[in-house]
């Protein structure tokens, strides 16, 4: 592509994906600091001391309240979630023609 094209045809369209990024990445901001306040508000926040001092006592403290497997609580989703995507996005990547001349010779 490099070749016919020029180095410029490899970023055709990343705009469009960083537009997609940015819009994404601000809805995960707002929404993380809203559920944050909702959080303070309402269990550890209003001048009470916050529940943890850190990931790992968290971590500590579920795990002797819950047992080892509530580390992987979600897992099952995410991965039905995420398992899908990297599959079709690496079939993709392996059977479309970029890869068949640039990977594969």
């Amino acid at each position: 592509m490099s070749k016919n094209e020029g180095i410029g045809s490899l970023w055709r369209g990343s705009s469009l994906t960083v537009n997609h990024a940015m819009v994404v990445t601000a809805s995960q901001l707002a929404s993380y600091n809203q559920f944050k306040e909702f959080c303070d508000e309402h269990e550890g926040g209003g001048g009470k001391a916050p529940l943890y001092s850190g990931a790992v006592e968290c971590a500590v403290n579920t795990v002797k309240a819950e047992g080892l497997m509530a580390l992987y609580k979600g897992f099952i989703p995410t991965v039905s979630r995420q398992g899908p995507h990297c599959g079709f996005v690496r079939y993709l990547g392996a059977n479309s023609q970029v890869a068949q001349g640039f990977f594969i010779k």
